[in-house]
């Protein structure tokens, strides 16, 4: 997070991603992995169902609507949120403060907050069915009672995710998309915290795959072709 001037945040993080509005309390901020690495860095803008999730979760978390925004920033895969003390509004540090599961950390200079509700971006949770009830939600009330579970880190490979067998939900933190599909379950995805995806898990070893890619593929392609065509034309002389 960084305040509403124009420095950059905290490293890895970079520029700004995106700014959220919220009076007293507005900040700028970048959803990234450890290292700095983001959707920007693949010449995609941070923009669609997730990011706008992310903003209104945000929203809440600074406007005091809620204590308990490691909850809403769980099924993100947000396990810390970084900002300098010297950029962070005194309203923004205050309703991060309050928040019940995220737990401040000691550092020189910075705000670290660890996010006691995390979750990994892709994983399978041994879920009850109360806690089905929480990933079926879309309203922040029902997904402010999230809770912290045992979960199983799946391993990307390529246009999915696999994992070890094991029962219970399969989780990944990117948009619903009905084209991911659970191989050999048969199952079709579900939607997660009103915008991810999940599956239920029956024991079988996880391998979770997009099967619209050849499609997709093939759609590149032909962009690819009237691109070339396009300057080819449009090419000055020499």
């Amino acid at each position: 997070l960084g305040g509403d001037g124009g420095s950059g945040l905290p490293a890895p993080a970079g520029d700004p991603q995106r700014r959220l509005e919220a009076g007293a309390a507005t900040v700028r901020y970048a959803l990234t992995d450890r290292s700095g690495t983001s959707v920007l860095d693949l010449g995609r803008p941070l923009a669609g169902p997730g990011p706008d999730r992310v903003d209104a979760s945000l929203e809440e978390i600074l406007s005091g609507t809620t204590r308990h925004g490691g909850a809403l920033l769980a099924g993100f895969g947000v396990r810390f949120v970084v900002a300098e003390d010297a950029t962070l509004s005194g309203a923004a540090r205050t309703a991060l403060d309050a928040q019940l599961d995220l737990d401040a950390l000691p550092a020189v200079g910075l705000a670290i907050y660890r996010n006691a509700a995390a979750i990994p971006p892709a994983a399978i949770l041994e879920t009850t069915a109360e806690d089905l009830e929480v990933l079926a939600a879309s309203d922040f009330a029902t997904i402010a009672t999230w809770r912290p579970m045992k979960a199983t880190p799946l391993v990307e490979v390529g246009d999915g995710w696999d994992g070890p067998a094991g029962s219970g939900t399969v989780y990944v933190g990117t948009e619903f998309d009905g084209d991911r599909v659970l191989r050999g379950s048969g199952e079709e995805p579900a939607v997660a915290f009103g915008w991810a995806t999940r599956f239920t898990a029956g024991g079988a070893p996880i391998a979770v795959r997009h099967e619209g890619g050849v499609a997709a593929r093939i759609r590149l392609a032909v962009l690819i072709v009237l691109w070339g065509a396009a300057l080819w034309v449009t090419r000055k002389p020499v």
